[in-house]
C-alpha cells in the first residue's frame, strides 16, 4: 500500500506545503477540486459568515483504494473547516486507513483536527500540524518543519 497526499487548494500555502510533503516523502500529491457555481468573492463572504454551502459539488473524485497513509490538507479561514474536505472524506472509503492531517490558517485554525477526527471515525487518524506564517519561511525552513512536527523525523 502507497501514501498520498491531498488537499484543498484555498490558498498558496497549502499548495506549496502540499508539494513539499510530497517531495520530502516522495509520494503522489493530488487536489480535490470543486465545481464553483459562486464567485471567489461571494464564496468568501459565506466562509466568512460561517453558511458556506453545505452541498458543494465534486469536480474530483481521488480514489483512495490503493492508499494506506492519506495526509489531507486544507487552508482554514475564519476558523471554518472547508466543506470540500468535509465533502470528499464523507464521500470516498476511509475505513481503516491512517489519516494525517495538516492545514495552515489565517489566525485560527479552529478544531480542525477535532473534526476530522469525527469525519474519519473509522479511520486512524494522527495527531496533525497546523502549520502557520510559512510565507515567512524559505522552503528549507519549511521542510525541516515537516519533518520534525508532521512526520516526527
Amino acid at each position: 500500500m502507497k501514501d498520498i497526499v491531498i488537499f484543498y487548494s484555498n490558498s498558496e500555502e497549502i499548495r506549496r506545503l502540499s508539494d513539499l510533503i510530497g517531495k520530502i516523502c516522495n509520494i503522489e500529491v493530488k487536489e480535490i477540486e470543486i465545481i464553483n457555481k459562486d464567485s471567489k468573492i461571494k464564496s468568501l463572504i459565506k466562509t466568512i459568515l460561517k453558511k458556506d454551502n453545505d452541498n458543494v459539488e465534486l469536480k474530483n473524485i481521488i480514489d483512495l483504494s490503493n492508499y494506506q497513509n492519506v495526509y489531507i490538507g486544507c487552508h482554514i479561514f475564519s476558523s471554518k473547516i472547508p466543506n470540500a474536505i468535509k465533502k470528499y472524506l464523507s464521500t470516498v472509503n476511509i475505513d481503516n486507513k491512517t489519516i494525517i492531517p495538516y492545514c495552515t490558517d489565517s489566525g485560527d485554525f479552529g478544531n480542525y483536527f477535532e473534526e476530522i477526527k469525527k469525519i474519519c471515525n473509522t479511520s486512524i487518524v494522527k495527531k496533525g500540524y497546523n502549520f502557520s506564517f510559512l510565507s515567512d519561511k524559505n522552503d528549507k525552513e519549511v521542510e525541516k518543519l515537516i519533518k520534525l512536527k508532521l512526520l516526527n523525523l
